[in-house]
């Protein structure tokens, strides 16, 4: 009878254990990820001539895309981690600054441009993931209270 008292402890405060560790790990993982977020959105001081140098590359890149008839969900920027694109959007927003006050300020809204398709990019993840957790109903109700 103890024995099977003990079993059937163990079998009903395994996985509750199991659960809280998990929920421990996931709030570490969590928060470690959330730090690594915040060190991509400090906006990295940036120069006229880094953002020449970023707005050509992604030119190159999307001709690139263009010539190989790539569509979405596979354009390069879609191909980013999430921390670099945070990093780029972060980035772009900064050079749209820069390059409004250079004798480049015709190329300011093209770096906007691809700060807004940064950063719906970054949207369409954050999506998917409260989708996968089943958050979307939250995420409708949430303000910004």
């Amino acid at each position: 009878m103890h024995c099977r008292l003990t079993l059937y402890i163990v079998l009903f405060l395994l996985p509750a254990a199991t659960m809280a560790q998990t929920t421990v790990d996931e709030r570490k993982e969590s928060e470690m990820a959330n730090a690594r977020i915040m060190e991509a959105r400090k906006a990295a001081s940036v120069t006229a001539q880094k953002c020449l140098a970023n707005l050509s590359s992604w030119r190159a890149k999307d001709n690139a895309d263009d010539k190989a008839k790539v569509k979405a969900p596979s354009f390069w920027y879609e191909k980013l981690s999430t921390e670099e694109l945070v990093r780029r959007s972060r980035e772009s927003i900064s050079c749209g600054s820069v390059l409004r006050h250079t004798a480049h300020r015709e190329d300011s809204p093209m770096m906007t441009s691809y700060g807004l398709a940064f950063e719906d990019e970054l949207v369409s993840r954050a999506e998917a993931v409260l989708v996968e957790h089943h958050l979307m109903h939250e995420y409708l109700l949430k303000s910004s209270e």
